[in-house]
């Protein structure tokens, strides 16, 4: 944290100078605010471990697979919907491309120093939080996000499966360390 014109604001903790429109997998993490259990429960039944959802924890999964028809240029890979958080892999894939002065096809290269605006890590998570959000208002369920998300730059197939496995995993971790939770945050 940091104080800005008198009041503390959390850093970001995107990684600096990174554009996160470029084609890449990535790990994000998208928690409640306060831990607060608001997806449902982690139930044990018939030796299998699994998360079962509310209302909202149906919503939240719903509109994370939906993330795919409402953002093209981005692919839903492994993903789950715990209690308190979401686990997700996004990959975009498609590349920003405009044609030039001669009609041809080039790699549009955006210059902003606040960074791209859309077709975004940023921007498809800023309208999954306010999707849910906005749900929970109108329903009248008391509902916040943590400020922020957390993400991770997936850089190789190894990465990939070890990330993959470990939110395949998470129910089952959730189960054995539920005195522990925050060894539920990668």
């Amino acid at each position: 944290m940091s104080l800005f014109q008198n009041k503390y604001r959390i850093n970001s903790l995107r990684l600096k100078g990174y554009d996160y429109s470029k084609e890449a997998a990535y790990f994000v993490t998208i928690c409640v605010k306060d831990k607060k259990h608001s997806f449902g429960e982690v139930i044990q039944k018939n030796n299998s471990i699994f998360v079962e959802l509310n209302d909202l924890g149906k919503l939240a999964e719903i509109n994370f697979k939906e993330i795919e028809n409402l953002h093209p240029y981005a692919i839903i890979d492994q993903y789950v919907i715990m209690p308190n958080h979401v686990h997700g892999i996004i990959a975009i894939i498609e590349q920003q491309i405009t044609p030039d002065n001669n009609n041809e096809n080039v790699l549009y290269e955006y210059k902003n120093s606040f960074s791209p605006q859309r077709k975004n890590i940023p921007s498809i998570i800023r309208g999954y939080k306010a999707s849910i959000k906005s749900f929970a208002n109108k329903n009248k369920i008391e509902f916040s996000w943590q400020p922020g998300y957390s993400d991770r730059i997936i850089r190789n197939d190894t990465e990939l499966e070890n990330v993959q496995k470990y939110i395949f995993e998470n129910p089952i971790k959730w189960s054995l360390d539920k005195d522990f939770p925050e060894n539920l945050y990668m």
